[in-house]
């Protein structure tokens, strides 16, 4: 774990340990190229419906995906010792759900933020491009290949993942990097939602503002407090 990584954590620790109560744990992971205060407002909207929140980092831009996700249970292991749910955006989304998959039973639900489960075009476009490619580090090449290891889920962790979808494209740049289908911009629909799943949501939402929303927040707590999100108001 590197010292930004480091620091992080202990702080979070402390804040936990000052804020200890019984509430449900949900642990929030960032997508790539982002940290840990990009989920702040989706944090402080579950926290406000009732969860106790605690926000993960990862070197998203420095090591392959399986690092990533051994760098996040370590964290766990520390934040969360007993069960907890995640919320994951984009490649956060992903590790979560890996995460998800190597301990079914101490990891609960799991809400997915535009994960690019089958990987996405845009990352397979600028992979060729080398100051794109280094800037992104070695997640990008994984995403470009669709090597996300969720082809086939069991069904005890299908049931317990919910998906919100953009589908919003940003007008004719998102065809330019290989994107001519429904996308939030730099995912596919397809992709976000071409895995099992117990619920999905599609959302007129870009890509970086999902963990932003007001609506995805309070489809996110309904999805982890009834394993199923509210069809009856949008996200």
């Amino acid at each position: 774990m590197d010292m930004i990584a480091q620091k992080f954590l202990s702080r979070t620790m402390s804040d936990l340990a000052q804020n200890s109560d019984d509430r449900r744990a949900v642990g929030l992971i960032h997508g790539l190229g982002r940290g840990p205060g990009s989920m702040t407002l989706m944090a402080n909207r579950l926290e406000a419906a009732g969860f106790r929140t605690f926000l993960m980092h990862y070197r998203s831009r420095h090591v392959v995906p399986a690092e990533a996700q051994a760098d996040l249970v370590q964290q766990l292991d520390a934040l969360s010792p007993g069960p907890c749910d995640l919320v994951g955006h984009s490649l956060g989304g992903v590790l979560a759900l890996r995460i998800k998959i190597a301990q079914p039973d101490r990891i609960g639900r799991v809400v997915q933020l535009g994960p690019p489960n089958l990987g996405s075009p845009m990352a397979a476009f600028f992979r060729d491009y080398r100051l794109v490619a280094d800037l992104m580090g070695p997640a990008l090449e994984r995403l470009a290949a669709a090597d996300m290891g969720l082809d086939h889920l069991p069904p005890e962790v299908a049931r317990d993942l919910g998906i919100i979808a953009g589908s919003a494209p940003i007008g004719p740049v998102s065809g330019f990097w290989g994107l001519a289908e429904p996308s939030d911009g730099m995912v596919p629909v397809s992709s976000a939602l071409g895995i099992d799943h117990a619920d999905a949501l599609i959302t007129r939402t870009v890509h970086g503002m999902l963990p932003l929303s007001m609506g995805a927040a309070r489809q996110t707590a309904a999805f982890l407090r009834d394993g199923r999100f509210d069809t009856e108001k949008s996200a």
